[in-house]
């Protein structure tokens, strides 16, 4: 089984509820962990449902024990905007996926080694002809988009880096 952690705020809730439906009964990967970089977190009433584990945490110490605990092999970062350590990003190389939004695009890449050092993995431009709804579209085609594409990584990935 492929563990995947989460890490969110409470940012992009639709989203990340998406993630974790999308993995719930998903028979090669789960959700193992959704972290949290705000305290009482709204994530965390959102997600009950799915009975996955849950941390409140901004520190990245704590958050590599709980990464090592639920023996994650991914690492989704979701409206998570504190800034990577090198050390923590260098051990993590090439398996946290970073989830960006911007105004008229939605963006997967893979962190490498160095903060702000990253593969681009999947962009899509997207021209809204509306300025009024930029914001609704961009999220609604991130919330289509990025949970089959971040299926379709891993089972890309998964084989070279862990086996």
């Amino acid at each position: 089984m492929i563990n995947i952690a989460l890490l969110t705020s409470d940012l992009d809730l639709d989203l990340t509820e998406k993630i974790v439906s999308h993995f719930h009964n998903y028979p090669d990967a789960q959700i193992s962990c959704v972290i949290s970089n705000i305290k009482n977190s709204k994530t965390k009433k959102i997600l009950r449902r799915y009975k996955r584990n849950f941390f409140e945490t901004d520190r990245y110490k704590e958050i590599d024990d709980i990464l090592t605990k639920t023996k994650s092999h991914y690492i989704i970062m979701s409206g998570y905007s504190e800034k990577i350590p090198p050390n923590f990003s260098k051990k993590y190389e090439w398996r946290i996926i970073n989830l960006i939004k911007s105004e008229n695009k939605i963006t997967i890449l893979f962190e490498k080694n160095i903060y702000d050092d990253a593969n681009i993995i999947f962009e899509k431009e997207i021209e809204i002809n509306d300025e009024k709804y930029i914001k609704s579209d961009i999220d609604n085609i991130a919330i289509n988009f990025y949970p089959t594409l971040i299926e379709k990584i891993i089972r890309n990935t998964y084989k070279k880096l862990f086996k």
